[in-house]
């Protein structure tokens, strides 16, 4: 019998695994747990939600290609506070800054880097 179970978790910076496994050891049907995903839902996400009017929340994440909207609708809930997102792309850091107070309600589906730098400015390294 086999049964869908993580092999590796991934973190904000890794992929990791799932697959079905077999209580004899086998393992068939493997897939990839993306880190870009788990950064955004497990990491970022509650940091967002905790973040209180004010503060500086700083996140940093790895290889990264873009925000859903509906990661960004998290951060416009939270207008008081100010962001701040570290990310590497296209093999240069980025370090963009998005200031309480600043509107953040654009009619966008997703959010890349180039796009940010545009509505916020950014220091690349």
């Amino acid at each position: 019998k086999f049964e869908w179970q993580v092999i590796t978790e991934p973190t904000k910076d890794t992929d990791g695994l799932e697959g079905e496994m077999c209580s004899c050891g086998a393992t068939r049907n493997t897939q990839k747990l993306s880190a870009y995903g788990y950064a955004l839902n497990q990491y970022a996400a509650p940091v967002i939600e905790a973040a209180q009017p004010g503060q500086t929340t700083t996140l940093e994440f790895g290889e990264w290609n873009s925000f859903p909207k509906s990661f960004m609708d998290k951060v416009a809930a939270k207008n008081d506070v100010t962001y701040v997102f570290k990310f590497k792309y296209n093999h240069q850091r980025y370090t963009i800054c998005i200031p309480a107070g600043i509107k953040v309600d654009y009619n966008e589906d997703w959010f890349g880097p180039l796009k940010l730098a545009e509505l916020f400015g950014a220091i690349i390294e």
